[in-house]
């Protein structure tokens, strides 16, 4: 369990102390006249509890408020979390000019054991791919976590393994470790150690820009320069000035005494943004708590009285409806569906969905499969979706619709589109109907395969030759006026 405000309930320790001694010490008014035998015999109606009880009662209600102001917070074991581990790609260069002695006894073999050595000291927070690239890129190990291997295998390796001719195609690289990291929902890197490609690497640069590669560079080589043999003739080369230019993430100049080893741990542990696990904070079951004591403690009642009131606030409790979109859970899964963050507002519904299935947390998780182009998944859940409010049943059939359109269901489309309206006249519902209608009757896809579906809304007076399928978003949709309900998003309001 972890306490918010600590501070606050240390400051309040020493006054809750002294309560509790006035309230052992404090005695009635009138046990300063009568025997506690005669007050018994005095007392027209027997109190539920004796005054000593009632005191605990006062100071277990000052306890539960005081804990409940310092807002511990649980987490729940059900719903734990991996921290997920973070990914590295290394991209080495082995060009020619990586045989060059600046750097004792070359560049290559200097770059080498550094790698070796920080291979062998990360441990298990990260999964790393090792990609050696030339003229060509070639994958010397995909995502493992066993970096001890990998070490292993890496200094066996020589640099004849690779084909002639060896200039350094660093575009290529790029490239390759951009397609690697495609698709990846966990924090990535890549690493590139290199002495730099010839020219100002403009293209290098662009790509890197374009495609926001979060790249390190690891600079193999001197200003000076050094000497590498080419045909039986020496080639002096230096290290690239515009190699620091591609650096998006940081810059390590290579040194004997290991700065840059350091350097290099440094960056690859610093904190990166992590999912939150789901948590529960006690404040509200704590301050209940305190309010039911507090009622104890200073209305005596009858046990008679008291039993048909408990009664009556027990039934109010159960038959209540619980809200699961008011849980913190449900705030920080809005927040990771607005953020894009799919998967894991996905795990932060499920966990909801095993407290309380509602039709509301039914319907947000369906719609971040959607969101995940998962369509099948997302139909079987729309579906099995039970309720009775015509608005979430029109947004039900209508991205039921939408989902059958992207899996080219067009037939099925058409029906859910027909069921939606049923439930409600929805002018883009109506409008997705149509041209559901004139695709079927001209058998030709309306969107090419490439073009991206963007959630924009579509009025009844636009002609437009694309289809508007919007994916849902958690923005309000049952709005009291009607007005307000006319994007294609269904979602349910928090």
């Amino acid at each position: 369990m972890e306490i918010l405000n600590p501070l606050f309930l240390w400051l309040m320790l020493p006054p809750l102390l002294l309560f509790f001694w006035i309230l052992l010490h404090q005695k009635e008014p009138l046990e300063r006249f009568f025997s506690p035998k005669a007050l018994e015999r005095l007392r027209l109606r027997r109190a539920l509890f004796s005054p000593k009880i009632q005191r605990l009662c006062l100071f277990g209600s000052a306890i539960c408020m005081l804990l409940a102001l310092s807002r511990p917070i649980l987490p729940l074991s059900s719903s734990t979390q991996e921290t997920p581990k973070e990914r590295l790609v290394i991209l080495f260069d082995a060009s020619l000019s990586m045989e060059a002695n600046d750097l004792y006894p070359t560049r290559w073999l200097f770059a080498k054991e550094r790698l070796v050595e920080l291979l062998e000291e990360m441990g298990s927070s990260h999964e790393v791919a090792f990609i050696v690239f030339a003229r060509h890129s070639f994958m010397l190990s995909p995502f493992t976590e066993e970096l001890r291997t990998l070490g292993s295998l890496w200094r066996r390796f020589t640099p004849s393994s690779l084909p002639l001719p060896r200039e350094s195609n660093l575009l290529l690289a790029l490239e390759s470790a951009y397609t690697l990291l495609q698709g990846s929902l966990t924090p990535s890197l890549v690493l590139l150690v290199s002495d730099g490609a010839e020219g100002e690497l403009k293209e290098e640069r662009s790509f890197i820009e374009r495609h926001s590669l979060p790249l390190m560079v690891y600079a193999i080589g001197t200003k000076e320069g050094g000497e590498f043999p080419f045909q039986g003739a020496p080639i002096r080369t230096s290290l690239n000035p515009h190699l620091q230019t591609l650096a998006s993430k940081g810059f390590i100049e290579a040194s004997y005494d290991k700065s840059d080893l350091a350097h290099l741990r440094s960056l690859l542990s610093s904190p990166s943004k992590r999912v939150s696990s789901p948590r529960t904070e006690l404040f509200p079951y704590l301050l209940g708590a305190a309010l039911g004591l507090l009622a104890l403690g200073f209305i005596p009642l009858p046990m008679i009285r008291f039993s048909k009131i408990l009664i009556l606030l027990l039934a109010l409790n159960l038959t209540t409806p619980s809200n699961a979109l008011d849980h913190p859970e449900a705030k920080e899964a809005e927040r990771l569906y607005l953020e894009e963050s799919f998967p894991e507002a996905e795990t932060l519904y499920r966990t909801i969905l095993q407290r309380s299935p509602s039709p509301e947390v039914q319907y947000n998780l369906a719609n971040t499969l959607y969101r995940q182009n998962r369509f099948q998944e997302a139909i079987t859940l729309y579906a099995r979706i039970q309720t009775k409010n015509p608005d979430l049943l029109h947004a039900l059939e209508h991205n039921q619709g939408n989902a059958h359109y992207h899996l080219k269901e067009y037939r099925l489309a058409k029906e859910a589109y027909e069921r939606a309206l049923k439930h409600r006249d929805d002018p883009q519902t109506r409008h997705n109907l149509n041209l559901t209608l004139s695709h079927l009757k001209e058998e030709r896809p309306l969107n090419p395969p490439s073009q991206k579906l963007l959630p924009l809304p579509i009025t009844p007076s636009q002609n437009s030759s694309t289809f508007p399928l919007p994916p849902p978003t958690l923005i309000p949709l049952l709005s009291p006026n009607p007005q307000e309900n006319r994007s294609m998003e269904r979602a349910i309001p928090w």
